[in-house]
C-alpha cells in the first residue's frame, strides 16, 4: 500500500514539476499586450489573409493572433488611441473571433487601446457570440446594401468616422 501511494505521490510531484518547468523555459515569450504567446497571425494592411465564417456570413482581419498554448490561440484587437474600449470595438473583436475560429481555435480576445485593456469573454460557441452582435451585423448590411436604418447611436461624433456615413440616412 506504502508502495501505491508513495508512486502516487512521485507522479503528482514530477507532474507539477515539468508543468512549472515548463512555464518558466516556454518557447512562448511575453507579448507587449501582457501574455505568453508566440505571433501566428498579423493583420500588415492589403495583402493580409482575411477570414471568412460562410455560416454567419462574416469576414474579418483581426490585428493579431497569437498561439498561448498548443491547441490554444488568443486574438487581440489593437486601437491606437488613449480613450477607452467601445461597445463597437466588443463587437468587431467577437465578429473578428467568429471569423478567424474557421482556422484557429481562439479562446480568448483582448482589445487593446494605449491605455486600456479589456478581456472579452469568448469562451462560448461561435452561435451564442453571433447572438451577441446580430442586430449590428444586421444594421451594417443595411447600410452597406444602402437600405435605411431607423435605428440610430446618441453618438453621433461616430457618424464622422463611420466609413458608411455616405450610405446612412441618419
Amino acid at each position: 500500500m506504502d508502495i501505491v501511494f508513495d508512486a502516487i505521490i512521485l507522479i503528482v510531484i514530477l507532474y507539477f514539476f515539468k508543468r512549472i518547468y515548463g512555464w518558466l523555459f516556454s518557447s512562448y515569450k511575453e507579448t507587449a499586450f501582457g501574455f505568453r504567446g508566440t505571433l501566428v497571425y498579423a493583420d500588415s494592411g492589403r495583402k493580409s489573409r482575411s477570414f471568412t465564417n460562410k455560416i454567419f456570413g462574416l469576414s474579418a482581419k483581426p490585428d493579431f493572433i497569437y498561439k498561448t498554448s498548443s491547441d490554444e490561440f488568443t486574438l487581440v484587437e489593437y486601437k491606437g488611441r488613449t480613450k477607452q474600449v467601445y461597445p463597437s470595438d466588443i463587437a468587431q473583436t467577437i465578429a473578428s473571433v467568429i471569423a478567424a475560429r474557421t482556422k484557429y481555435n481562439i479562446q480568448k480576445a483582448f482589445v487593446h487601446t494605449d491605455t486600456f485593456r479589456k478581456e472579452i469573454d469568448v469562451n462560448k460557441p461561435d452561435h451564442v457570440l453571433y447572438e451577441e452582435i446580430e442586430s449590428l451585423v444586421d444594421m451594417t448590411r443595411q447600410i452597406q446594401n444602402k437600405q435605411e436604418v431607423t435605428k440610430c447611436f446618441p453618438q453621433h461624433v461616430k457618424c464622422q468616422t463611420c466609413s458608411m456615413s455616405t450610405h446612412c440616412y441618419r
